[in-house]
């Protein structure tokens, strides 16, 4: 069974604004990716063609395919997990 997530979209104003940062960071060769402290619990289910629900100011605006979940560490050296994401919002 498919799992889909849901997340805030911290400092989006709107759903252009969203797309205008993951524009931007394509453009500088960077990989559009959610970075978040905790791996899901049903990973397998959440590949399996699971997606990010975008919550911006509090309603639900955007839907984007997660493509990898990558074992990461973050800057203070605990674990991470990174959450890979499809183009396509």
């Amino acid at each position: 069974m498919t799992v889909h997530l849901k997340k805030l979209s911290v400092g989006s104003e709107s759903l252009a604004s969203l797309r205008h940062w993951q524009t931007e960071r394509v453009r500088n060769g960077m990989e559009l990716m959610h970075v978040t402290r905790n791996t899901p619990r049903r990973a397998d289910e959440v590949l399996d063609g699971g997606s990010i629900f975008w919550v911006i100011k509090g309603v639900m605006c955007a839907r984007q395919p997660i493509t990898e979940l990558r074992s990461m560490q973050r800057a203070d050296g605990k674990p991470a997990c990174g959450i890979v994401l499809a183009p396509e919002i």
